[in-house]
């Protein structure tokens, strides 16, 4: 576990050592939760066929008065079809378990598709399957609506399966992007509805 966070330390500050890496900062308040993001990307080979992505979460609850953290970390190859692999590390501040994955990742016009499905080598662990499907429309100059629905599935055993859904609306003006979100979430054998949140987002890019 201590070599585990040791590689996602240096994962980190390479991430972070890209001076033309993209960066991307997320604040989402709502009615359960307060929650910010932090996302890094960089490609980084000629061909633009490998990439490296961090995303970090930090989300506080109202009624528990609890704080969550999450780091998911990723290394991937994507042919110019779509069709990639990776290598990921998944996990909170202290904990961490490797997997691998197989997505798509594509961009049609002002479209973009992303499925990405991982198999982990802790039994304990999820099998999580993620879809994100955007889409950028031109308004105005600099100016776009932006929608995005969101899509995230984890698979263990029956009674601890869960599952959740996203949509965004808002729009896009050169780098900042603001707007509202909806979200639910079920879980359990059946995937009984456990929660329903609405709130507002504003996403930075540099």
């Amino acid at each position: 576990m201590k070599f585990l966070s040791a590689i996602n330390l240096i994962l980190s500050l390479l991430f972070f050592g890209y001076a033309d890496g993209q960066f991307s900062f997320e604040i989402n308040p709502s009615v359960k939760r307060i929650g910010l993001a932090l996302d890094v990307f960089h490609k980084i080979d000629k061909q633009k066929k490998w990439s490296i992505y961090s995303h970090n979460l930090v989300a506080y609850q109202y009624n528990d008065n609890k704080t969550a953290f999450l780091i998911f970390n990723k290394l991937s190859y994507t042919s110019n079809s779509g069709i990639g692999f990776s290598a990921n590390l998944v996990g909170k501040i202290h904990r961490f378990y490797p997997s691998v994955g197989l997505h798509f990742d594509k961009k049609i016009n002002h479209t973009s598709i992303f499925v990405l499905t991982t198999y982990p080598f802790d039994k304990n662990c999820y099998n999580e399957t993620f879809l994100i499907f955007g889409n950028k429309y031109p308004v105005a100059k600099k100016l776009k609506f932006v929608s995005q629905l969101e899509f995230y599935a984890s698979l263990q055993r029956w009674s601890h399966n869960q599952s959740v859904e996203k949509l965004k609306l808002g729009l896009e003006f050169h780098k900042t992007q603001t707007g509202f979100f909806n979200e639910s979430v079920q879980n359990g054998g059946k995937f009984n509805l456990k929660t329903i949140n609405f709130g507002w987002y504003l996403k930075q890019s540099f």
